[in-house]
């Protein structure tokens, strides 16, 4: 082989390798997370600090069945994201819930370990 047909050789796997990267980019980006229908929360369970909690500090809610996920529990739902995105959704529970308003929640179809599905945003109808 001559040297041309080397460098097109190289060029042409680097290219291949390029798109796959590309796609596999690309597909991550595209998992689109859902929105729930909208429902009432009938329960917000701020679990304990300690060590004798078995999940320290996790915020839980229950709230209808709602076809965003494949966990395991239909109703549990567990708050996600940095402690200031966390405390802010926080707030938006409490206040649905002294309201009476319904809310609708945001996942990208992510389970806890407990089954719960991962919430990542809130909106207070």
């Amino acid at each position: 082989m001559n040297k041309i047909a080397k460098e097109i050789k190289m060029k042409t796997q680097m290219i291949k390798v390029l798109v796959v990267l590309y796609g596999l980019m690309f597909f991550s980006v595209c998992q689109a997370g859902t929105w729930s229908t909208a429902g009432q929360v009938t329960e917000i369970n701020l679990q304990p600090t300690g060590d004798n909690s078995p999940f320290p500090e996790q915020i839980f809610f229950n709230f209808p069945e709602s076809a965003i996920s494949n966990c395991s529990s239909k109703t549990l739902y567990h708050l996600s994201g940095n402690e200031k995105h966390m405390d802010r959704m926080f707030s938006m529970l409490l206040t649905a819930q002294s309201s009476g308003k319904s809310v609708r929640v945001y996942s990208s179809g992510r389970c806890d370990s407990w089954g719960a599905t991962i919430v990542d945003g809130i909106i207070i109808q």
